[in-house]
């Protein structure tokens, strides 16, 4: 699971975990900062139980 910026900078990143653990929830921080709001895009690589791979993009609006 990735989020980038605008200009395609890693704002988070994480990996091998379950859904909906709130361990691996994004704050809209990057590096402790509060982010302005704005537009952000994800990718998230998904890996089922039964095997099956997909790769979903979108975008998180921030709005404060």
């Amino acid at each position: 699971f990735f989020i980038f910026d605008r200009w395609g900078n890693v704002l988070y990143a994480a990996d091998h975990f379950q859904p909906n653990d709130p361990m691996y929830a994004w704050d809209g921080k990057m590096k402790g900062r509060v982010l302005n709001p704005g537009v952000f895009v994800y990718r998230l690589l998904l890996r089922f139980k039964d095997g099956r791979i997909e790769l979903r993009n979108g975008d998180i609006t921030i709005v404060r």
